[in-house]
């Protein structure tokens, strides 16, 4: 029988990576149209889940075996998952010759979408320790 923490897990992995995506699908058919709703939370699960898969799963069982279960070693790894996306998806294609795109990661938009995708995986990530709550398991150290 499964216990009740690897089934907050279990719903922790399935709901934080669209907790981004229900959220605007919420909010969003009432500042515009309804489609725009179901577009991000499209675009939360292609985006979500293979993050969620590639990074949040071997980040959660190495914060487990720690025993580093607080929201504050969470909340370094949503930073850390900032830096690695945004290096990914904004600083890489930047640096691909001729490095025209390089100084437009200084611009107004470019800061604006680096601090968009920050909190984006903040509120996931926090949703994801909300559900799971790794610092309740029984036998873990907690370091806060």
């Amino acid at each position: 029988m499964a216990t009740p923490i690897r089934i907050r897990s279990v719903l922790a992995f399935l709901i934080a990576p669209l907790s981004v995506g229900l959220l605007f699908f919420v909010i969003l058919p009432f500042l515009t149209s309804p489609s725009e709703g179901i577009f991000a939370l499209f675009f939360s699960a292609i985006i979500g889940y293979p993050v969620a898969i590639v990074l949040g799963t071997p980040t959660y069982i190495l914060l487990n075996k720690l025993g580093w279960t607080g929201l504050f070693p969470y909340t370094l790894a949503a930073v850390a998952f900032s830096v690695i996306l945004i290096g990914a998806f904004l600083v890489a294609p930047a640096l691909t010759p001729p490095y025209s795109a390089v100084i437009e990661l200084t611009s107004e938009t470019r800061i604006v979408q680096m601090s968009a995708l920050t909190g984006f995986i903040s509120f996931s990530v926090l949703v994801f320790w909300l559900i799971a709550r790794p610092d309740r398991a029984a036998g873990i150290q907690q370091v806060t």
